[in-house]
């Protein structure tokens, strides 16, 4: 599934996008402004867990980091607050990449 990626639209009902903040080899991260007008990052992997080539491949790494990462628990790190296996290519997070600036 290819989500519309530019500013204004909403991948995850409720959370508008506003910029980019960078890509890279497994996907985008973009800055967004989550409900309650909390700023926040969504990060599209690149990749297709039901894919039977190297899209499952990048998919199922990003899947395995981020199962890692939610186990970490310091104030100063961001948190998870979206991620759904059926719906791989789009998760939000908040932390200090997401702060006002």
């Amino acid at each position: 599934m290819s989500w519309m990626r530019e500013p204004g639209a909403e991948p995850i009902p409720g959370y508008s996008l506003i910029e980019p903040l960078g890509a890279g080899g497994f996907g985008e991260v973009w800055k967004c402004v989550a409900p309650g007008g909390i700023l926040k990052a969504i990060k599209f992997v690149y990749g297709n867990l039901q894919s039977e080539d190297v899209d499952a491949v990048r998919a199922e790494q990003e899947q395995k980091a981020l199962e890692k990462v939610k186990l970490i628990r310091h104030p100063k790190a961001f948190t998870t607050a979206s991620s759904n296996a059926r719906r791989p290519a789009c998760r939000a997070s908040r932390g200090p990449t997401c702060s006002a600036t």
